[in-house]
């Protein structure tokens, strides 16, 4: 009987999404160093595709930080090519 209840637990997609996380990162955490002026270091990154568009057929957001200030920007893209 506890088989199967193990057995439906990890085919439960709500199981899943809701369980705790039990282990521990083994990693330390260590002091990240905070830049002297604002804008000297910015964190940037893109979320997406929505699945789910906006009206206009935004389907990514561009995500800018800066660590100094912790000023943040949401950016709303059409898609995520560079060109150069």
């Amino acid at each position: 009987m506890s088989r199967d209840i193990k057995a439906f637990y990890q085919q439960c997609k709500d199981c899943q999404l809701r369980r705790r996380i039990n282990r521990m990162d083994r990693v330390p955490i260590t002091p990240v160093a905070r830049p002297e002026l604002p804008f000297q270091v910015v964190n940037i990154d893109i979320i997406g595709p929505i699945d789910l568009p906006s009206a206009k057929g935004h389907r990514y957001v561009l995500c800018l930080v800066d660590q100094h200030t912790r000023w943040a920007e949401a950016i709303k893209e059409f898609n995520c090519q560079s060109y150069v």
